[in-house]
């Protein structure tokens, strides 16, 4: 019996190059989707924001590279690289780019018709066609104002 695999990234290099940070820009990319999982690269260009969204399935955010504050509810977390945060389906959540931030959205279970609505948005014809969510954003826009003078 052969086992089957596929190598996504060879390193946290190859990952950030995928999809360079671009200012003010929110974009979004599905690397991998298998049974109802999908793993989808978010670049963040410094001062970009995605405003209060929810998932319509459990997810994991992980930092990548720079820095990004993740708002949940009153509470704001750091995610800086190698931080991770877990929100169940339908939780409300903002993502803010500190400066160039890239973040690895883990989608454990499958809500097609979503992630096309954010491909869409962001215009990623590949994001639109995941089998995952990046979650249901309004449009995105560019900050000059520091995250805590908000």
């Amino acid at each position: 019996m052969s086992s089957r695999f596929q190598i996504i990234a060879t390193d946290e290099a190859h990952l950030r190059e995928v999809m360079p940070c671009e200012d003010g820009e929110v974009r979004s990319r599905r690397v991998f989707a298998l049974d109802g999982v999908s793993l989808v690269l978010i670049s963040l260009g410094r001062g970009a924001v995605m405003r209060d969204h929810t998932a319509r399935a459990p997810i994991l955010i992980r930092g990548v590279s720079g820095r990004s504050v993740v708002t949940i509810g009153d509470e704001r977390v750091d995610l800086a690289v190698g931080a991770l945060v877990q929100l169940d389906a339908g939780v409300p959540h903002a993502v803010e780019a500190i400066g160039p931030a890239q973040l690895l959205l883990t989608v454990l279970g499958s809500a097609r018709a979503h992630t096309r609505e954010v491909g869409r948005k962001h215009g990623d014809a590949e994001a639109s066609d995941a089998e995952a969510s990046v979650a249901e954003a309004p449009a995105t826009e560019a900050s000059t104002a520091p995250a805590d003078a908000r």
